[in-house]
């Protein structure tokens, strides 16, 4: 089962936050920079996610938001500059 995340922080402290782009840096791709773009192939992951960024010792005021997207939400997307480092790329032309 494949679930798309887009995964949004906003953490004041700059250790905190460097732990948390590194969590996230395991499971998908920054698209900006406190934003990333995150495909779970396993249900176990999504568990793991969570329980890694719970760890993480935020201040208050501090966030971190998950937001899933369906498969028809993911093939929607667009993205207008930069157009590199997307996790829900899907590329024109597949060669088999």
């Amino acid at each position: 089962m494949i679930s798309n995340w887009i995964v949004a922080y906003d953490i004041s402290e700059d250790r905190v936050r460097n732990r948390t782009s590194k969590v996230l840096e395991g499971f998908g791709v920054r698209v900006q920079a406190s934003v990333f773009e995150v495909v779970l192939t396993r249900e176990k992951e999504l568990d793991e996610l969570q329980r890694l960024l719970r760890q993480l010792e935020l201040q208050d005021g501090d966030s971190i938001r998950m937001y899933p997207l369906c498969a028809a939400c993911t093939e929607g997307v667009k993205e207008l500059g930069r157009t590199d480092n997307r996790a829900f790329w899907v590329p024109s032309v597949i060669v088999i």
